[in-house]
């Protein structure tokens, strides 16, 4: 830019500026691995990124050493892997350590499909066998037309497809590490409140215009998308993105609660019940996981799970913890992966001296 100036000529930019993002974001730490990373420095352990474009740390140094990646460590099993990301399979190893879950049945074909949700004699939720994020999931279907379109939704991101009983009651998510629960998160959908002006076009662009939104998992929140999910969404609720919202109204965009599709969180850990915290400990002992994200459906988390009908739904490895590091409301939590050990004074000193280098090495990354 000043040798352009220099010499007089013209300057895009927009575009080096679209570079520079890129480049941040190419380099960015995750912001479950920077958490994570944090804590760990904040208690004196090393922290060392494996390469500049990994997402690859190592904590501590030589015997007492452990691998992160995200919220996968050296300890997390690759079988339970395969099996949490197998919703099926994992259900049934569930249901078979007595774990509620939701009945229900994979298909691959649409007439199986709706011969399962005919049995289920009540609203069905679709979902991809093997996707993550909400990706292809939805909710409250009803009739065969909602139960056609929902598959075929759901097969863009998988071959099979699973059709189960819609659990009634708000989506929380426990997160497990070894075997204590580290955090509670009560997830909303993506939502936007009418103020009688706008249209909901309108309040959704202002809402994702919030400095804590980005894409993806670049920020504490991601945006709201508005796409055909989002519109169906909103037809079963009688609004269209076009319709001006009576104020203090307010209309869903999602039927998932997810974060990664624009949804929100509260900390809701101190509310859960010991029978509860048991049953999420001992879901991710069936799994075999070593940090898990379970999937709670119930009207109430502060009431015992089987007592109000509720169940888990999923179990996730790598779960994602940035709800319980941001909560929209509630105590901030700063859960952290397991060590086996706590590092010695000697490699405490070696960190703050690794850390003061590193300060004046190069710019601080953006965690």
């Amino acid at each position: 830019m000043i040798a352009a100036l220099g010499r007089g000529d013209a300057f895009d930019l927009d575009a080096a500026v679209a570079a520079l993002h890129e480049t941040a974001e190419d380099y960015a730490i995750g912001t479950s691995t920077g958490a994570v990373v944090n804590a760990a420095l904040r208690r004196g352990i090393p922290a060392l990124r494996i390469t500049d474009e990994a997402n690859l740390f190592q904590l501590g140094w030589g015997s007492r050493q452990k691998r992160l990646q995200a919220t996968i460590t050296g300890a997390t099993n690759s079988i339970a892997v395969g099996i949490a990301s197998d919703k099926q399979l994992t259900k049934t190893l569930l249901e078979q350590a007595g774990v509620p879950v939701p009945g229900g049945a994979t298909v691959s074909k649409l007439e199986d499909a709706q011969r399962v949700a005919r049995r289920l004699k009540g609203p069905a939720t679709i979902k991809p066998l093997d996707a993550n994020q909400g990706k292809g999931v939805t909710t409250v279907c009803t009739t065969p037309e909602e139960v056609e379109a929902a598959f075929n939704h759901a097969r863009k991101y998988g071959r099979h497809v699973i059709v189960e009983e819609y659990l009634r009651g708000r989506d929380y998510r426990v997160l497990v590490t070894g075997s204590k629960i580290a955090a509670a998160s009560w997830r909303r959908p993506p939502c936007v409140t009418g103020d009688g002006r706008s249209t909901v076009r309108e309040l959704v662009e202002i809402e994702n215009r919030n400095p804590a939104r980005g894409d993806g998992h670049t920020n504490i929140l991601t945006r709201i998308p508005m796409d055909a999910i989002a519109e169906d969404v909103l037809a079963k609720q009688g609004y269209g993105f076009d319709s001006v919202l009576p104020a203090g109204v307010s209309v869903d965009l999602r039927g998932n609660a997810n974060l990664s599709t624009g949804g929100t969180a509260e900390d809701v850990t101190d509310l859960l019940p010991e029978e509860t915290r048991a049953i999420c400990i001992r879901a991710a002992r069936t799994i075999g996981l070593d940090v898990a994200g379970i999937d709670v459906i119930c009207e109430d988390i502060a009431q015992p799970l089987r007592e109000q009908g509720g169940g888990i739904i999923e179990v996730n490895a790598a779960p994602g913890i940035r709800m319980h590091q941001y909560p929209s409301r509630g105590t901030r939590a700063t859960p952290a992966p397991p060590l086996s050990r706590p590092c010695s004074a000697r490699t405490m000193a070696a960190s703050r001296r690794w850390r003061s280098r590193e300060r004046t090495a190069r710019p601080r990354l953006r965690c």
